[in-house]
């Protein structure tokens, strides 16, 4: 038991290990700093819950989310608010699978488009192939 402020340096290494259950309560702010790589290995499910924003920002590498058997979901259900994605969006199909990208809803764009190999712009309409009597 320890009353007042607690400091443990350790030279070297260090492993915990607890055969059972662990849980950490912190009840004021918690700061982590890694000089290294951190990594984790969670046999069963991962969950986190935040009342706050949530924010990862790489500063010299990629970001990815992969999941080999299950979907990935990125949802609002704030009708008021969107999902944006900045930069270059690329849907890659699997080859050995055929993959569909559906999109519920209006799709809008201020650029022009490429599908199936020809562009697609704003006023991309040729008013002679368009007379409903020819």
């Amino acid at each position: 038991t320890i009353v007042r402020d607690n400091y443990r340096l350790v030279v070297g290494q260090e492993t915990l290990e607890v055969y059972g259950d662990v849980r950490i309560i912190v009840s004021g702010h918690c700061d982590l700093a890694v000089a290294g790589n951190v990594t984790t290995a969670i046999g069963g499910y991962l969950s986190a819950s935040v009342t706050g924003d949530i924010s990862a920002t790489s500063t010299k590498g990629d970001i990815s989310a992969t999941s080999e058997y299950g979907d990935i979901t990125l949802t609002t259900t704030d009708t008021t608010k969107k999902i944006t994605l900045a930069g270059n969006v690329d849907v890659t199909e699997n080859l050995t699978v055929a993959k569909d990208v559906t999109v519920t809803g209006k799709t809008r764009t201020s650029t022009s488009q490429l599908i199936d190999g020809h562009t697609h712009s704003s006023n991309n309409v040729n008013q002679s192939n368009t007379d409903p009597l020819t």
